[in-house]
Protein backbone atom coordinates (compact mmCIF):
# COMPACT_ATOMS: atom_id res chain seq x y z
CA UNK A 1 0.00 0.00 0.00
CA UNK A 2 0.95 3.70 -0.86
CA UNK A 3 1.41 5.98 1.97
CA UNK A 4 -0.14 9.18 2.56
CA UNK A 5 2.89 11.33 1.48
CA UNK A 6 4.11 15.08 3.10
CA UNK A 7 4.23 17.71 0.67
CA UNK A 8 6.29 17.27 -1.90
CA UNK A 9 7.40 13.78 -2.04
CA UNK A 10 6.22 11.93 -5.09
CA UNK A 11 3.79 8.62 -5.74
CA UNK A 12 4.60 6.54 -8.65
CA UNK A 13 1.51 4.96 -10.01
CA UNK A 14 1.51 2.47 -13.18
CA UNK A 15 -1.28 0.89 -15.53
CA UNK A 16 -4.75 1.52 -15.18
CA UNK A 17 -6.66 -1.63 -13.38
CA UNK A 18 -10.37 -2.90 -14.52
CA UNK A 19 -13.03 -3.30 -17.06
CA UNK A 20 -13.47 0.70 -15.90
CA UNK A 21 -9.44 2.10 -16.36
CA UNK A 22 -9.24 -0.14 -19.83
CA UNK A 23 -11.98 1.87 -21.14
CA UNK A 24 -10.92 5.44 -19.96
CA UNK A 25 -7.53 4.33 -21.42
CA UNK A 26 -8.81 3.72 -24.87
CA UNK A 27 -10.65 7.12 -24.58
CA UNK A 28 -7.39 9.27 -23.60
CA UNK A 29 -5.48 7.47 -26.13
CA UNK A 30 -8.08 8.27 -28.94
CA UNK A 31 -8.43 11.80 -27.78
CA UNK A 32 -4.69 11.90 -27.59
CA UNK A 33 -3.63 11.10 -31.32
CA UNK A 34 -6.45 13.48 -32.56
CA UNK A 35 -4.74 16.43 -30.12
CA UNK A 36 -3.52 19.57 -31.45
CA UNK A 37 0.48 19.70 -31.63
CA UNK A 38 1.78 21.03 -28.71
CA UNK A 39 3.67 24.54 -28.45
CA UNK A 40 7.47 24.32 -28.02
CA UNK A 41 6.59 27.07 -25.74
CA UNK A 42 3.97 25.38 -23.32
CA UNK A 43 6.10 22.04 -23.51
CA UNK A 44 8.97 23.70 -21.94
CA UNK A 45 7.08 25.24 -19.02
CA UNK A 46 4.63 22.57 -18.64
CA UNK A 47 7.50 19.72 -18.66
CA UNK A 48 10.96 21.86 -17.52
CA UNK A 49 12.12 18.71 -15.22
CA UNK A 50 11.44 16.05 -18.46
CA UNK A 51 8.28 14.85 -16.63
CA UNK A 52 5.01 16.38 -15.94
CA UNK A 53 4.47 17.01 -12.10
CA UNK A 54 0.92 17.24 -11.18
CA UNK A 55 -0.26 18.48 -7.68
CA UNK A 56 -3.09 16.43 -6.08
CA UNK A 57 -4.89 16.46 -2.83
CA UNK A 58 -4.93 13.12 -1.51
CA UNK A 59 -7.59 13.44 0.99
CA UNK A 60 -10.57 14.55 -1.21
CA UNK A 61 -12.09 11.33 -2.95
CA UNK A 62 -13.31 13.28 -5.32
CA UNK A 63 -10.10 14.68 -6.68
CA UNK A 64 -8.18 11.56 -6.25
CA UNK A 65 -8.62 7.95 -4.24
CA UNK A 66 -6.13 4.90 -4.02
CA UNK A 67 -7.00 1.33 -5.09
CA UNK A 68 -8.12 -0.43 -2.33
CA UNK A 69 -5.93 -3.54 -3.60
CA UNK A 70 -2.88 -2.17 -5.21
CA UNK A 71 -2.96 0.99 -3.03
CA UNK A 72 -2.42 3.20 -6.72
CA UNK A 73 -3.89 6.74 -7.20
CA UNK A 74 -7.20 6.59 -9.45
CA UNK A 75 -9.64 8.89 -9.84
CA UNK A 76 -10.64 12.21 -11.91
CA UNK A 77 -7.08 13.92 -11.61
CA UNK A 78 -5.34 11.32 -12.24
CA UNK A 79 -6.95 10.27 -14.95
CA UNK A 80 -6.84 14.30 -16.67
CA UNK A 81 -2.94 14.40 -15.58
CA UNK A 82 -2.03 11.45 -17.44
CA UNK A 83 -3.86 12.48 -20.47
CA UNK A 84 -2.22 15.97 -20.32
CA UNK A 85 1.05 14.01 -19.72
CA UNK A 86 0.37 11.92 -22.98
CA UNK A 87 -0.27 15.35 -25.09
CA UNK A 88 3.05 16.50 -23.84
CA UNK A 89 4.51 13.24 -24.33
CA UNK A 90 6.40 13.33 -21.03
CA UNK A 91 5.95 10.87 -17.94
CA UNK A 92 3.33 11.70 -15.54
CA UNK A 93 4.50 12.16 -12.01
CA UNK A 94 1.95 12.59 -9.42
CA UNK A 95 2.97 14.77 -5.99
CA UNK A 96 0.54 13.92 -3.49
CA UNK A 97 -0.29 16.47 -0.54
CA UNK A 98 -2.12 15.55 2.78
CA UNK A 99 -5.27 18.03 2.48
CA UNK A 100 -5.59 21.35 0.88
CA UNK A 101 -3.88 23.29 3.17
CA UNK A 102 -0.92 21.77 2.10
CA UNK A 103 -1.12 22.58 -1.39
CA UNK A 104 -1.79 25.48 -1.48
CA UNK A 105 1.10 26.25 1.01
CA UNK A 106 3.16 24.78 -1.85
CA UNK A 107 2.37 27.94 -4.00
CA UNK A 108 5.48 29.15 -5.15
CA UNK A 109 7.86 26.20 -4.04
CA UNK A 110 8.00 25.10 -7.57
CA UNK A 111 7.10 21.72 -6.12
CA UNK A 112 4.80 20.65 -9.28
CA UNK A 113 3.83 22.34 -12.82
CA UNK A 114 0.13 21.79 -12.67
CA UNK A 115 -2.22 21.04 -9.71
CA UNK A 116 -5.96 20.23 -9.63
CA UNK A 117 -8.09 22.09 -6.77
CA UNK A 118 -11.09 24.16 -6.41
CA UNK A 119 -11.46 27.49 -8.00
CA UNK A 120 -11.79 30.61 -5.13
CA UNK A 121 -10.93 34.15 -5.75
CA UNK A 122 -8.50 34.29 -3.31
CA UNK A 123 -6.26 31.66 -4.70
CA UNK A 124 -6.25 33.03 -8.00
CA UNK A 125 -4.04 35.80 -6.68
CA UNK A 126 -1.90 33.34 -6.44
CA UNK A 127 -2.05 30.55 -9.22
CA UNK A 128 -3.44 30.59 -12.90
CA UNK A 129 -6.69 28.75 -13.11
CA UNK A 130 -8.28 27.22 -16.07
CA UNK A 131 -11.85 27.04 -16.45
CA UNK A 132 -13.45 24.43 -14.46
CA UNK A 133 -14.06 20.96 -15.70
CA UNK A 134 -16.05 19.28 -13.26
CA UNK A 135 -18.85 20.65 -10.94
CA UNK A 136 -19.71 19.41 -7.34
CA UNK A 137 -22.81 19.69 -5.22
CA UNK A 138 -21.49 21.19 -1.73
CA UNK A 139 -23.83 20.45 1.65
CA UNK A 140 -23.54 19.09 4.94
CA UNK A 141 -23.20 15.89 7.14
CA UNK A 142 -25.38 16.30 10.10
CA UNK A 143 -25.22 13.58 12.99
CA UNK A 144 -28.42 12.15 14.19
CA UNK A 145 -29.19 14.53 17.02
CA UNK A 146 -28.08 17.84 14.94
CA UNK A 147 -30.11 20.75 15.48
CA UNK A 148 -29.35 21.31 11.54
CA UNK A 149 -32.43 20.36 9.69
CA UNK A 150 -31.57 21.30 6.36
CA UNK A 151 -28.98 23.37 4.04
CA UNK A 152 -31.18 26.54 4.45
CA UNK A 153 -31.05 26.40 7.93
CA UNK A 154 -27.71 25.76 8.80
CA UNK A 155 -26.72 29.34 9.03
CA UNK A 156 -28.17 30.58 12.66
CA UNK A 157 -26.67 31.35 16.12
CA UNK A 158 -25.43 28.55 17.96
CA UNK A 159 -24.76 26.72 15.07
CA UNK A 160 -21.10 25.89 14.54
CA UNK A 161 -19.96 24.05 11.33
CA UNK A 162 -16.48 22.21 11.06
CA UNK A 163 -14.80 22.58 7.47
CA UNK A 164 -11.67 21.29 6.01
CA UNK A 165 -9.31 24.33 6.87
CA UNK A 166 -8.31 26.07 3.76
CA UNK A 167 -10.65 24.12 1.75
CA UNK A 168 -13.33 25.46 -0.64
CA UNK A 169 -15.62 24.83 1.40
CA UNK A 170 -13.50 26.94 4.02
CA UNK A 171 -13.16 30.03 2.23
CA UNK A 172 -17.05 29.64 0.64
CA UNK A 173 -18.42 29.49 4.10
CA UNK A 174 -16.32 31.83 5.89
CA UNK A 175 -17.28 34.33 3.51
CA UNK A 176 -20.60 33.74 3.16
CA UNK A 177 -22.25 32.52 7.12
CA UNK A 178 -23.87 35.22 8.64
CA UNK A 179 -24.52 34.23 12.34
CA UNK A 180 -23.35 29.86 12.51
CA UNK A 181 -19.62 29.41 13.47
CA UNK A 182 -16.73 28.33 11.48
CA UNK A 183 -14.51 25.28 13.09
CA UNK A 184 -11.56 24.65 10.79
CA UNK A 185 -10.11 20.96 10.77
CA UNK A 186 -7.08 19.02 9.14
CA UNK A 187 -9.83 17.09 6.91
CA UNK A 188 -10.80 14.04 5.69
CA UNK A 189 -13.08 11.17 7.07
CA UNK A 190 -11.67 10.85 10.63
CA UNK A 191 -11.93 14.86 11.78
CA UNK A 192 -15.71 14.82 10.21
CA UNK A 193 -16.71 12.41 12.25
CA UNK A 194 -14.72 13.03 15.19
CA UNK A 195 -16.56 16.26 15.32
CA UNK A 196 -19.78 15.48 14.89
CA UNK A 197 -19.87 12.47 17.52
CA UNK A 198 -17.89 14.38 20.10
CA UNK A 199 -20.62 17.52 19.50
CA UNK A 200 -17.69 19.98 18.86
CA UNK A 201 -19.58 20.29 15.40
CA UNK A 202 -23.38 20.48 14.53
CA UNK A 203 -22.45 19.88 10.89
CA UNK A 204 -19.62 19.51 8.49
CA UNK A 205 -19.38 20.50 4.90
CA UNK A 206 -17.72 19.18 1.87
CA UNK A 207 -18.92 17.41 -1.05
CA UNK A 208 -21.38 15.92 -1.25
CA UNK A 209 -19.41 12.42 -2.53
CA UNK A 210 -16.79 12.66 0.24
CA UNK A 211 -19.87 13.38 2.94
CA UNK A 212 -21.44 9.70 1.49
CA UNK A 213 -18.54 8.23 2.16
CA UNK A 214 -17.79 9.82 5.78
CA UNK A 215 -21.73 8.71 6.50
CA UNK A 216 -20.78 5.31 6.23
CA UNK A 217 -18.50 5.43 9.13
CA UNK A 218 -20.85 7.09 11.76
CA UNK A 219 -24.68 4.91 11.90
CA UNK A 220 -27.83 7.61 12.29
CA UNK A 221 -26.27 9.96 10.27
CA UNK A 222 -27.24 12.06 6.58
CA UNK A 223 -25.98 14.02 4.34
CA UNK A 224 -28.63 16.60 3.69
CA UNK A 225 -30.40 17.37 0.77
CA UNK A 226 -29.95 20.71 -1.36
CA UNK A 227 -26.63 22.65 -1.38
CA UNK A 228 -24.68 25.73 0.27
CA UNK A 229 -22.98 26.14 -3.34
CA UNK A 230 -21.71 24.26 -6.19
CA UNK A 231 -17.65 24.18 -6.02
CA UNK A 232 -16.16 24.71 -9.55
CA UNK A 233 -12.72 22.10 -9.72
CA UNK A 234 -9.92 23.65 -12.32
CA UNK A 235 -6.27 22.96 -13.26
CA UNK A 236 -3.94 25.66 -11.56
CA UNK A 237 -0.74 26.44 -13.30
CA UNK A 238 1.91 28.93 -11.53
CA UNK A 239 1.47 32.21 -12.37
CA UNK A 240 4.25 34.14 -14.63
CA UNK A 241 3.84 30.83 -17.35
CA UNK A 242 1.74 31.94 -20.51
CA UNK A 243 2.37 29.23 -22.74
CA UNK A 244 1.33 26.93 -20.15
CA UNK A 245 -1.55 28.36 -18.73
CA UNK A 246 -2.90 28.81 -22.40
CA UNK A 247 -2.46 25.09 -23.26
CA UNK A 248 -4.04 23.99 -20.23
CA UNK A 249 -6.93 26.02 -20.91
CA UNK A 250 -7.44 24.50 -24.31
CA UNK A 251 -6.61 20.82 -22.96
CA UNK A 252 -9.54 21.29 -20.45
CA UNK A 253 -12.06 22.94 -22.97
CA UNK A 254 -11.07 19.58 -25.22
CA UNK A 255 -11.06 17.04 -22.57
CA UNK A 256 -15.22 18.35 -21.93
CA UNK A 257 -15.77 18.47 -25.70
CA UNK A 258 -14.29 14.90 -26.28
CA UNK A 259 -15.99 13.12 -23.37
CA UNK A 260 -12.92 12.46 -21.44
CA UNK A 261 -13.88 14.27 -18.23
CA UNK A 262 -17.61 12.73 -18.54
CA UNK A 263 -15.87 9.42 -18.30
CA UNK A 264 -13.66 9.97 -15.66
CA UNK A 265 -16.57 10.93 -13.70
CA UNK A 266 -18.26 7.85 -14.77
CA UNK A 267 -15.16 5.64 -13.97
CA UNK A 268 -14.91 6.77 -10.46
CA UNK A 269 -18.68 6.68 -9.57
CA UNK A 270 -19.08 9.82 -8.06
CA UNK A 271 -21.99 10.93 -6.88
CA UNK A 272 -23.97 14.47 -7.31
CA UNK A 273 -20.95 15.66 -9.53
CA UNK A 274 -20.93 16.78 -13.41
CA UNK A 275 -18.71 18.04 -16.08
CA UNK A 276 -18.80 21.77 -16.32
CA UNK A 277 -20.06 23.42 -18.82
CA UNK A 278 -17.86 24.68 -21.87
CA UNK A 279 -16.30 27.95 -21.78
CA UNK A 280 -18.32 30.60 -24.16
CA UNK A 281 -15.12 32.69 -25.96
CA UNK A 282 -15.02 34.08 -29.19
CA UNK A 283 -12.68 33.23 -31.74
CA UNK A 284 -9.35 35.35 -31.99
CA UNK A 285 -9.53 36.11 -35.42
CA UNK A 286 -8.59 38.74 -37.92
CA UNK A 287 -11.15 37.47 -41.00
CA UNK A 288 -14.56 38.51 -42.68
CA UNK A 289 -17.71 36.64 -41.55
CA UNK A 290 -16.54 34.29 -38.64
CA UNK A 291 -18.98 31.59 -37.94
CA UNK A 292 -18.34 29.58 -34.79
CA UNK A 293 -20.26 26.83 -35.85
CA UNK A 294 -19.42 23.92 -32.65
CA UNK A 295 -16.61 24.15 -29.85
CA UNK A 296 -14.92 22.41 -32.86
CA UNK A 297 -15.75 24.14 -35.81
CA UNK A 298 -15.84 27.67 -37.60
CA UNK A 299 -16.05 28.88 -40.99
CA UNK A 300 -14.47 31.95 -42.14
CA UNK A 301 -13.26 34.07 -45.01
CA UNK A 302 -9.35 34.53 -45.53
CA UNK A 303 -7.62 34.94 -42.26
CA UNK A 304 -4.80 37.11 -42.19
CA UNK A 305 -1.76 35.82 -41.78
CA UNK A 306 -1.31 37.30 -37.83
CA UNK A 307 -4.45 35.15 -37.21
CA UNK A 308 -3.38 32.18 -39.09
CA UNK A 309 -0.33 32.11 -36.73
CA UNK A 310 -2.28 31.97 -33.89
CA UNK A 311 -4.44 29.36 -34.47
CA UNK A 312 -2.56 26.41 -32.86
CA UNK A 313 -2.32 28.82 -29.41
CA UNK A 314 -6.43 28.42 -29.89
CA UNK A 315 -6.52 24.49 -30.37
CA UNK A 316 -7.24 24.16 -33.72
CA UNK A 317 -5.79 20.94 -35.03
CA UNK A 318 -6.72 21.11 -38.74
CA UNK A 319 -7.81 23.66 -41.66
CA UNK A 320 -9.36 23.16 -45.01
CA UNK A 321 -9.16 26.06 -47.63
CA UNK A 322 -12.39 25.59 -50.08
CA UNK A 323 -10.87 28.26 -52.55
CA UNK A 324 -7.69 28.47 -55.28
CA UNK A 325 -4.50 29.17 -53.65
CA UNK A 326 -3.72 31.98 -56.57
CA UNK A 327 -7.01 34.09 -55.48
CA UNK A 328 -5.82 37.59 -54.90
CA UNK A 329 -6.61 38.07 -51.24
CA UNK A 330 -4.61 34.53 -50.33
CA UNK A 331 -2.15 34.02 -47.81
CA UNK A 332 0.66 32.57 -50.08
CA UNK A 333 2.51 30.70 -47.39
CA UNK A 334 -0.44 29.80 -45.62
CA UNK A 335 0.24 25.75 -45.94
CA UNK A 336 4.13 27.25 -44.16
CA UNK A 337 2.32 29.16 -41.76
CA UNK A 338 0.03 26.05 -40.63
CA UNK A 339 2.68 23.31 -41.36
CA UNK A 340 4.88 24.84 -38.52
CA UNK A 341 2.39 24.58 -35.94
CA UNK A 342 1.56 21.03 -36.96
CA UNK A 343 -1.36 21.74 -37.86
CA UNK A 344 -3.53 19.63 -40.84
CA UNK A 345 -4.11 21.34 -44.02
CA UNK A 346 -6.06 20.62 -47.32
CA UNK A 347 -6.74 22.53 -49.94
CA UNK A 348 -10.38 22.21 -52.08
CA UNK A 349 -9.75 24.91 -54.76
CA UNK A 350 -13.86 24.86 -55.76
CA UNK A 351 -14.45 27.17 -58.99
CA UNK A 352 -16.84 29.91 -57.19
CA UNK A 353 -19.24 29.72 -60.18
CA UNK A 354 -19.28 25.95 -60.95
CA UNK A 355 -19.18 24.17 -57.49
CA UNK A 356 -19.76 20.46 -58.41
CA UNK A 357 -20.72 16.90 -56.09
CA UNK A 358 -16.94 16.02 -56.17
CA UNK A 359 -16.10 19.33 -54.15
CA UNK A 360 -18.50 18.04 -51.51
CA UNK A 361 -17.27 14.53 -51.56
CA UNK A 362 -13.53 15.77 -50.99
CA UNK A 363 -14.71 18.25 -48.56
CA UNK A 364 -16.48 15.25 -46.70
CA UNK A 365 -13.43 13.88 -47.21
CA UNK A 366 -11.20 16.06 -45.77
CA UNK A 367 -13.39 16.90 -42.62
CA UNK A 368 -13.54 13.12 -41.51
CA UNK A 369 -9.61 12.68 -42.33
CA UNK A 370 -9.46 15.66 -39.35
CA UNK A 371 -10.82 13.21 -36.57
CA UNK A 372 -11.48 15.08 -33.85
CA UNK A 373 -9.50 18.20 -34.28
CA UNK A 374 -10.73 21.23 -34.01
CA UNK A 375 -11.09 22.87 -37.74
CA UNK A 376 -11.48 25.91 -39.18
CA UNK A 377 -13.04 26.22 -42.58
CA UNK A 378 -12.19 29.09 -44.74
CA UNK A 379 -12.51 30.27 -48.41
CA UNK A 380 -12.42 34.11 -49.03
CA UNK A 381 -15.23 35.74 -47.51
CA UNK A 382 -17.05 32.66 -46.35
CA UNK A 383 -19.39 31.75 -48.92
CA UNK A 384 -18.30 28.06 -49.99
CA UNK A 385 -16.99 27.65 -46.37
CA UNK A 386 -20.61 28.86 -44.89
CA UNK A 387 -22.56 26.11 -48.07
CA UNK A 388 -19.94 23.27 -47.57
CA UNK A 389 -20.35 22.70 -43.71
CA UNK A 390 -24.25 23.43 -43.72
CA UNK A 391 -24.08 20.73 -46.12
CA UNK A 392 -21.93 18.44 -44.23
CA UNK A 393 -24.06 19.05 -41.06
CA UNK A 394 -27.48 18.05 -42.86
CA UNK A 395 -26.07 15.00 -45.05
CA UNK A 396 -23.65 13.48 -42.77
CA UNK A 397 -24.26 15.08 -39.35
CA UNK A 398 -28.16 14.43 -39.96
CA UNK A 399 -28.63 18.20 -38.01
CA UNK A 400 -31.89 19.47 -38.81
CA UNK A 401 -31.51 21.87 -41.96
CA UNK A 402 -33.35 24.45 -40.53
CA UNK A 403 -31.35 24.76 -37.68
CA UNK A 404 -28.13 24.20 -39.09
CA UNK A 405 -29.09 27.09 -42.47
CA UNK A 406 -28.91 29.63 -39.62
CA UNK A 407 -25.35 29.94 -39.85
CA UNK A 408 -25.13 30.17 -43.41
CA UNK A 409 -27.62 33.28 -43.41
CA UNK A 410 -25.30 34.83 -41.08
CA UNK A 411 -23.02 35.48 -44.33
CA UNK A 412 -25.29 35.49 -47.03
CA UNK A 413 -28.35 33.94 -48.78
CA UNK A 414 -26.95 31.58 -52.17
CA UNK A 415 -28.41 31.78 -55.13
CA UNK A 416 -27.33 31.06 -58.69
CA UNK A 417 -24.98 27.84 -58.95
CA UNK A 418 -24.69 27.68 -55.30
CA UNK A 419 -28.33 27.06 -54.18
CA UNK A 420 -28.67 25.00 -57.12
CA UNK A 421 -25.77 22.61 -56.00
CA UNK A 422 -27.10 22.78 -52.64
CA UNK A 423 -31.14 21.67 -53.47
CA UNK A 424 -29.51 18.94 -55.85
CA UNK A 425 -27.14 17.45 -52.74
CA UNK A 426 -30.28 17.55 -50.48
CA UNK A 427 -32.58 16.28 -52.76
CA UNK A 428 -30.22 13.44 -53.53
CA UNK A 429 -30.01 12.67 -50.08
CA UNK A 430 -33.49 12.65 -49.13
CA UNK A 431 -33.93 16.05 -47.33
CA UNK A 432 -36.38 18.46 -48.10
CA UNK A 433 -35.62 21.91 -47.45
CA UNK A 434 -35.13 25.07 -49.35
CA UNK A 435 -32.61 27.38 -48.77
CA UNK A 436 -34.04 31.17 -48.36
Amino acid sequence: MLKVLPPGEVVTTHKARGLAGVALAVLLIAGCASAPPVPPAARAELASTGKLRVGLILSNEVLVARDAVTGELRGVTVSLGKALAQRLGVPFEPVGYVNPAALVKSFGANEWDIAFLAFDPARAEQVVFSPPYMEVDNTYLVAAASKVASVELADQPGITIAVPERSAPDLFLSRNLKSAKVLRLPGGPDAAVDALKSGKADAYAENAHNLSLYAERLPGSRVLEGRYTVIQHAIATPPGKVAASAYVKAFVEDAKADGTVAEAIRAAGLHRTRVAQAEDKPLNLAAPNVVQISARMATSGQPNAASLASLGAQGFGGVVYLAPLTVPDAVRNEPAILEQQGIAFVNIPINFNRPTEADFQAFVAAVQGMGSKKILVHCQVNMRASSMVFLYRTVVGKESAETAYEAVTKVWSPDGPWKQFIVAQLRKNGIAFDPY
